[in-house]
């Protein structure tokens, strides 16, 4: 079931993105990708794997205490919703560590694919690619351009509200985590944590 709902939302993303995108990792990041509710408002979390131990991540904004009504959800041919607890937070940082019982996504069969860490930052000019949840819909992608890196990474297009905590992925590895977006009227970029921030944050 889960499988041949990957490769459907695949066809759309292939469709849609260019064809240098290699397929697996798009595949990969979709499949690692949730939405991610709570009690105030929605955004993304997504599976990372460091040091062979496995993580959700997300933007430290996006949750707050763990409580009855913080779910994440992943769409295949089904809805599926899973509570969470906030594991680890950094507010300076603005990056969170939740966890789910494993055992909840054996139950349906899930087998979600972790992104690992890239080893080596970006530069300006580099072609990115992200999959979230923009205002709370099911987990589509979209491809990008770093447009600056320094205290945050810049990056173009802009991004919609329900995407902070997305991965965003250069060659299928993790470079950075959705942070915030340009309002209205602002300089049309999106900002995301930077690679040098998140190891920091996953070895403290």
């Amino acid at each position: 079931m889960f499988i041949r709902s990957k490769r459907y939302l695949l066809i759309i993303a292939l469709i849609l993105f260019p064809a240098n995108l290699y397929a697996d990792d798009l595949a990969n990041l979709i499949s690692s990708t949730f939405r991610i509710d709570t009690k105030t408002g929605c955004g993304t979390c997504f599976i990372i794997k460091v040091n062979e131990k496995v993580h959700l991540m997300t933007a430290r904004h996006v949750i707050k205490e763990a409580s009855e009504y913080n779910k994440i959800y992943f769409y295949s041919k089904n809805m599926y919703s899973f509570k969470y607890e906030l594991l680890k937070k950094d507010d300076d940082l603005d990056l969170a560590i939740i966890t789910v019982d494993k055992t909840e996504f054996d139950k349906v069969g899930l087998k979600p694919i972790a992104i690992k860490l890239a080893e080596e930052d970006v530069n300006v000019g580099d072609k990115i690619y992200s999959a979230g949840c923009p205002n709370g819909t099911w987990t589509n992608c979209f491809v990008g351009e770093v447009t600056q890196v320094g205290h945050w990474t810049r990056m173009v297009p802009n991004i919609l509200k329900g995407r902070s905590g997305s991965p965003v992925c250069k060659n299928g590895k993790l470079i950075g985590v959705v942070l915030m977006y340009s309002p209205e009227g602002g300089d049309g970029q999106s900002y995301c944590q930077t690679l040098a921030n998140i190891r920091k944050f996953l070895n403290e």
